[in-house]
């Protein structure tokens, strides 16, 4: 965490649903409210997102203590996870915060469940042991994706393994790049130069889209993400008021740091596995950094040469148009990136009142134009989706005039 600052709120900020989303730019530009749209019509699935840290404030008024857990793995063994610095509880709001309940901003996935490792406190630094021992925690105890937002400086063999650990069982390391405004291809950081094909190494942006001076960089960071002035949950003794003051607010921070632009990506995995669970930890990374939008400043400065964007990396890479020429349907589709995890596409014609779906084609290229005589099915109002073949990532053309 570079530094942090309670947050201001004005009297027009105060609203219904969350007070301080108008605080949190991030997702603004990374189009998340399309992302959550797309939630909210899925089955959804409850990933469970490790957070190897300080601990989590399980009872923070805009956290659901319900999907709160957490262990302690350093001394003394108490069980207790609470986080007497801040940092952990400011990721877990990042990834996690309640929507609509108002209080304060919110996270990428309010539903997701939220696995507090704590490894470190104001007596015990981050330490290789530790850490190693909080990774293989954080998978025995079911964690899908491991938010690991620190390093331990020291290349090390047991932390290495740990998370080769991980990898052999299938999840997902989302490692922030460090803030030391330094290469990580010439200066290694550590964890975040093991180079495992289940991580994602994350580096910071800011508003204009441009890395900011403490942020690493390098050809073995995979992405970027927001990491500049990142509104979310605060640690608190006293419960704050039921409105907030008009002056500041004791339960929220703006913090800056790779640590946030990694909560970010970690909170993009968890939209993915809430909508589709067979997704591996090497395709993640892969359609994070396929579907990332293009930055000329950010060339050279991560493999994706851009920041993360949710909209992309959830509705997927496709664009679609169709008409109706007397009894046929016109269909024209196209792929706007290329991602190994997308590889076919589908078509099906879906009855707008009832959601029936007819299916047009299927394992079709990522692009291309086809003609279909319309089904004989008794619909009024139709639309044409275009899906992958491989994984839940769809888009749907405007409604047409079928009857």
């Amino acid at each position: 965490m570079r530094y942090s600052r309670s947050i201001a709120v004005s009297p027009r900020a105060i609203a219904d649903g969350d007070p301080l989303y108008g605080e949190q730019w991030a997702w603004k530009k990374m189009e998340a409210e399309s992302a959550w749209g797309r939630l909210r019509e899925a089955e959804r699935a409850q990933p469970t997102v490790a957070i190897v840290d300080w601990g989590i404030q399980r009872d923070h008024e805009d956290l659901n203590s319900e999907l709160v857990s957490g262990v302690r793995v350093i001394p003394p063994y108490n069980g207790d996870f609470s986080d007497d610095y801040g940092h952990g509880t400011m990721l877990a709001g990042t990834i996690g915060a309640r929507a609509n309940n108002d209080r304060g901003g919110r996270g990428a996935v309010p539903s997701a469940r939220l696995l507090a490792i704590k490894f470190i406190d104001v007596r015990t630094p981050p330490m290789s042991k530790y850490a190693a021992k909080a990774i293989k925690c954080a998978v025995d105890g079911g964690a899908q994706i491991i938010n690991v937002s620190w390093d331990v400086g020291l290349n090390d063999d047991d932390l290495r393994r740990g998370f080769e650990y991980a990898a052999e069982r299938c999840r997902l390391l989302v490692v922030a790049a460090g803030n030391d405004g330094s290469d990580n291809g010439r200066y290694r950081a550590f964890p975040a130069t093991f180079g495992l094909p289940n991580m994602i190494v994350v580096t910071a942006s800011d508003r204009r889209d441009q890395k900011p001076g403490f942020s690493n960089y390098g050809e073995n960071v995979d992405l970027a993400a927001p990491g500049v002035d990142i509104v979310t949950t605060s640690p608190y003794l006293r419960r704050p008021p039921a409105r907030p003051s008009r002056l500041y607010n004791r339960a929220y921070r703006s913090y800056s740091g790779t640590s946030a632009a990694a909560a970010h990506v970690s909170g993009a995995a968890a939209l993915l596995l809430s909508i589709d669970e067979r997704w591996r930890p090497e395709e993640i990374r892969d359609l994070l950094i396929a579907s990332a939008d293009p930055v000329n400043d950010l060339k050279g400065v991560c493999r994706a040469e851009g920041r993360l964007n949710l909209r992309r990396a959830v509705l997927g890479p496709f664009e679609i148009t169709a008409s109706r020429q007397g009894q046929e349907l016109v269909v024209e589709w196209s792929c706007n990136y290329r991602s190994r995890v997308v590889e076919t596409a589908s078509l099906s014609l879906i009855d707008c009142d009832s959601s029936i779906a007819v299916s047009l084609a299927q394992r079709l290229d990522t692009r291309g134009r086809r003609n279909f005589p319309i089904p004989n099915t008794p619909m009024a109002r139709a639309f044409v989706r275009v899906e992958s073949g491989e994984r839940r990532l769809y888009t749907d053309c405007e409604p047409l005039c079928i009857a």
